[in-house]
């Protein structure tokens, strides 16, 4: 099997996450699959300083499944005209740059506030044939409650998506199909819907663009915390658009946590998923520790965190 490609796109304020989410898919890699291999880029909206870069050589070298990583510096094309809404930034837009940056045919985007609990090989060898891309249903927003009131809240909503639940995907973790998406007309598509107030920005864009060219690939791949605990996955099996098989395998064979939402493990001590986050940090004391203190976490918090139960 040829290397991985893998790029997480984020801004400096996002860099210590960054560099996390790539150890955890690495060390997971390791762990758990056998010779797979990893190239790892990281796109940013300008570029880091030397000590920033200088942390992620010191920790990303010791491991031996990594090939290569390099940092990649956005082109503005997507990231200037971004529209920032709820706590989503501009940065979020970086994505949508990826075919006009990277040359491969195919590429894994992962956002960073992920833990990874193995490696992607599997997803890497997936056939796309024509798809655009593979990407995770989107459980909160397929649900007939949210999705009903979006058309009613949303005037966009219903014109793009009316006829489409069960089919709104996530864009937080996509395996790519570059050479398919640079001999369509998408990107320009992409350009056209930048100046648009999308509630859900760019993800928007991806589902009316890209849609039906999206293959769907199992919700292992984007747990998010929230829907696991509050049994979402069983709503989305009652109303059809999940299979039993694909939960049981969220719950037993988990990929990646996805803290999607504004309560995250580094600046919340009660946010779902705390447990495995923590406890991956334990292996690198002082990310740990650079954590705690970027985000003033007092002793009372600190000990908080330590009674969040465990996902899995």
């Amino acid at each position: 099997m040829n290397a991985i490609k893998v790029v997480f796109a984020f801004d400096e304020n996002y860099a210590i996450q960054g560099l996390i989410a790539a150890l955890s898919l690495l060390d997971s890699s390791l762990r758990r699959e056998n010779g797979s291999k990893y190239e790892i880029f990281f796109l940013v909206d300008k570029m880091f300083s030397s000590e920033i870069k200088e942390k992620y050589d010191k920790f990303l070298s010791s491991y031996k499944n990594l090939i290569h990583f390099s940092f990649v510096v956005s082109n503005g094309s997507f990231f200037a005209d971004g529209y920032a809404c709820r706590h989503v930034k501009k940065s979020a837009f970086l994505r949508l740059e990826i075919p006009e940056l990277f040359e491969c045919d195919r590429i894994i985007y992962s956002d960073v506030d992920v833990l990874y609990l193995s490696g992607l090989s599997d997803l890497w060898s997936l056939d796309l044939s024509d798809d655009l891309l593979a990407a995770v249903v989107d459980v909160g927003f397929n649900r007939r409650a949210v999705f009903d009131r979006k058309r009613k809240e949303l005037l966009y909503w219903d014109k793009y998506f009316s006829d489409r639940r069960g089919t709104y995907f996530q864009d937080g973790f996509m395996l790519l199909n570059l050479e398919k998406i640079r001999g369509t007309g998408v990107l320009t598509q992409w350009r056209k819907f930048m100046g648009e107030r999308f509630e859900y920005q760019e993800m928007d864009i991806i589902n009316i663009t890209c849609f039906p060219r999206i293959k769907k690939i199992g919700t292992k791949y984007s747990v998010i915390p929230g829907y696991f605990k509050r049994g979402r996955y069983d709503d989305g099996v009652a109303e059809g658009f999940l299979t039993p098989e694909e939960v049981m395998e969220a719950r037993e064979r988990p990929v990646i946590i996805h803290y999607a939402g504004p309560k995250k493990p580094w600046n919340s001590s009660s946010a779902l998923g705390n447990f495995e986050y923590w406890k991956f940090l334990e292996k690198f004391p002082a990310l740990k520790r650079e954590i705690l203190e970027k985000y003033g976490w007092s002793l009372i918090a600190r000990l908080r965190k330590k009674f969040v139960a465990p996902l899995f």
